[in-house]
């Protein structure tokens, strides 16, 4: 593990000045806040794993690779606050890795090539399950479900492929904690940038599927998805100025909305939920969005209690930032009081 004593002094002082803001909300006295990993990429074919805690100030990270021929794409986490890390190779085959909260490899799985298809994104579910998201020809897609490493060496997995519909790409996918019979939902965002559409579908443990189209918003591109563990899916919407628009969707189409941005020549670049509780007696969830800025710097924005607060890193020669994922148990249930449903306002 490698430590940059610079990094972890300047986590420190964003993370005092985080406390700060938080504390003065008239609500609440303490806020408990859970940790995010971002992933970086570096064009060596490197990357690294960076533990941030805006409460605590506490930094650390693991520089994983080189490994030539391998990227960095995507990133997601399990009930344990491991971190998985899925790699891409210029032959077509991926990787996932696990990687423990204090950066040792819990295990490595690779993933054979299949021609014309390429590993987008991955999402791992309240039991563990690991939900990986293929594009391949024509925009079609294919989605693995891979059973939770402790079960079974070595692994197996499902597959299902769906398309490809004219016009539409699948950006992203998720996992909520409704069990239905021990299973859970998988969900699918699919985006139709022409159209300004969005399309989520949501696909039960046996394999049936509901679909939802939201749009057409003119100027708006649906980009990423997360599900909070309050089992409540987000759309991270991105508009041609660079706003940004977050939305919960609640049932029946419904949803609510909040507003970041724009902030000239940065861009939405990931999106997790992170589970939160104030002096124990409610608990919700709160938004972190990456963002990449002109020069590769990052920021990571975290929305709570109608603050909105920005962590800022970079930049780093040759390296980018790739993706987000909380640091943190994702409980089956949690508090549904008024002040849990509260949207963050804009910075």
């Amino acid at each position: 593990m490698k430590i940059d004593p610079l990094v972890k002094s300047l986590l420190a002082a964003v993370g005092l000045a985080f406390c700060l803001i938080a504390s003065g909300c008239s609500e609440y006295a303490t806020i408990s806040l859970s940790d995010d990993y971002v992933l970086w990429g570096n064009t060596s074919g490197q990357a690294a794993l960076w533990q941030v805690s805006a409460s605590s100030g506490v930094g650390s990270q693991a520089v994983i690779g080189p490994y030539s021929g391998w990227t960095p794409v995507a990133l997601s986490s399990d009930s344990a606050g491991d971190a998985y890390i899925l790699w891409n190779n210029s032959n077509g085959a991926a990787s996932i890795w696990c990687e423990s909260s204090s950066f040792s490899t819990l295990f490595t799985e690779g993933l054979p090539a299949t021609k014309g298809w390429t590993a987008n994104s991955l999402a791992v579910g309240p039991d563990d399950t690991i939900h990986l998201l293929w594009n391949g020809p024509s925009n079609a897609a294919s989605i693995w479900n891979i059973p939770p490493w402790k079960a079974a060496s070595p692994i197996s997995y499902t597959t299902k492929s769906y398309g490809p519909y004219a016009g539409w790409q699948a950006v992203g996918i998720g996992a909520d904690g409704t069990a239905t019979n021990g299973a859970y939902n998988t969900y699918v965002l699919w985006s139709n940038p022409s159209a300004c559409e969005a399309n989520l579908w949501t696909i039960s443990s046996g394999g049936s599927v509901s679909s939802k189209i939201y749009g057409p918003n003119t100027g708006w591109q649906a980009k990423y998805l997360a599900v909070g563990s309050d089992n409540l899916a987000r759309m991270l919407w991105a508009n041609t100025s660079g706003q940004v628009d977050i939305w919960t969707l609640v049932n029946n189409g419904f949803f609510t909305s909040q507003s970041l941005g724009p902030y000239p020549g940065w861009v939405a670049d990931g999106l997790t939920y992170c589970y939160q509780s104030d002096n124990g007696t409610n608990s919700f969830d709160c938004p972190s969005v990456l963002w990449n800025g002109p020069s590769n710097e990052c920021s990571l924005g975290v929305a709570t209690l109608g603050e909105y607060v920005d962590l800022a890193f970079g930049p780093y020669s040759g390296w980018k930032t790739i993706a987000v994922a909380a640091d943190n148990p994702k409980p089956s249930s949690t508090s549904t009081s008024s002040s849990s449903k509260r949207g963050a306002s804009e910075k």
